[in-house]
């Protein structure tokens, strides 16, 4: 049996499966959006190289440790088999660990800019060690199979606290660098309607606007997590009502917030492809409008009238993005 009753376990274990069907249904999509969207549009030929890139393969390997994790944490809730809550909590560590080495490699040159060389190699030499720290989880539980369920789950959840709270302070560092970037960078204005493109700069700035929103879901689970705990500790049966209400609610809102922080650069990438598509129309348009001598004034209206369009959409017409 599991430390909750059967009702609350069934409960708990239908939200573990529906969170875990979000994160599969991630890792589909970002799959045939790359293979039949972006790489096609963009004139990328279709290969295993292509397709499997660093950020690619870190964030599919984030969402299938994500989609592990929910699996195993329900099949936890229905047996109460202490193998299958070491299974959840090494994949909740692979998932936070995959996951920071993802924002990492996305955003290596917007830390570089906004830290020195020093304060960059620290958090280097911290990122590395990472993945230690989130395995906490899973060596807590496996050092407590002698101890009663409730007991073993104290460990486990402070395992837990500890290994998400690495995550957030190293997402910390990047909500910083990524905060400080947008506020740095101002958007470039248009001069006389004609597009000034600058392809790095619209990527960094698209990348720093889904990290921070990334960072913030992140947060959002560690407050969560620790309301969770805290509900915990009070009633480890969960047998009052009212502690099982503030427990369930601390539930959701910290599944809903690891989910949302892996969703995010999903969403990240398709504004990546939409703004580079963007992009590339209005170079072409720019192309054709100034190699035809005579037709200036009309062009530049047919430019003006692109950017226009793209402002409404919130695209940043000023630049472009080759994902």
């Amino acid at each position: 049996m599991s430390y909750v009753d059967r009702e609350q376990a069934q409960e708990m274990r239908m939200l573990s499966f529906m969170w875990g069907g979000v994160n599969f249904s991630s890792i589909v999509f970002l799959l045939v959006f790359t293979i039949c969207v972006d790489l096609p549009r963009r004139g990328v030929p279709v290969s295993f190289e292509t397709i499997f890139t660093t950020s690619h393969s870190l964030l599919l390997g984030v969402h299938v440790a994500a989609t592990s994790y929910q699996i195993f944490k329900g099949f936890f809730l229905d047996s109460g088999n202490h193998i299958f809550r070491v299974a959840a909590a090494f994949s909740f560590g692979v998932s936070g660990a995959l996951y920071l080495f993802f924002s990492w490699a996305r955003s290596s040159d917007i830390l570089k800019n906004q830290y020195n060389a020093r304060m960059y190699r620290i958090f280097l030499t911290l990122l590395w060690l990472t993945p230690f720290t989130c395995t906490l989880p899973a060596v807590a539980k496996l050092s407590t199979f002698s101890l009663p369920i409730a007991e073993s789950e104290k460990y486990y959840n402070m395992g837990h606290f500890v290994s998400g709270s690495v995550v957030t302070v190293m997402d910390a560092y990047f909500a910083w660098a990524f905060y400080s970037y947008l506020v740095k960078f101002a958007r470039p204005t248009i001069s006389q309607g004609v597009p000034h493109f600058n392809d790095n700069g619209a990527r960094l700035q698209i990348i720093a606007q889904y990290g921070l929103i990334s960072s913030c879901f992140c947060f959002l689970a560690l407050t969560g997590f620790v309301a969770l705990m805290v509900s915990f500790f009070l009633d480890p049966s969960l047998a009052s009502p009212s502690v099982w209400r503030v427990y369930r609610v601390c539930y959701i809102t910290a599944d809903f917030g690891a989910t949302a922080s892996v969703v995010t650069p999903i969403v990240m990438k398709v504004r990546l492809h939409q703004v580079g598509m963007a992009g590339i129309r209005i170079r072409e348009e720019g192309n054709k409008t100034f190699s035809t001598p005579n037709a200036d004034s009309e062009g530049v209206l047919t430019m003006q009238k692109t950017v226009m369009s793209l402002k409404r959409a919130n695209t940043n017409p000023s630049l472009v993005v080759t994902e």
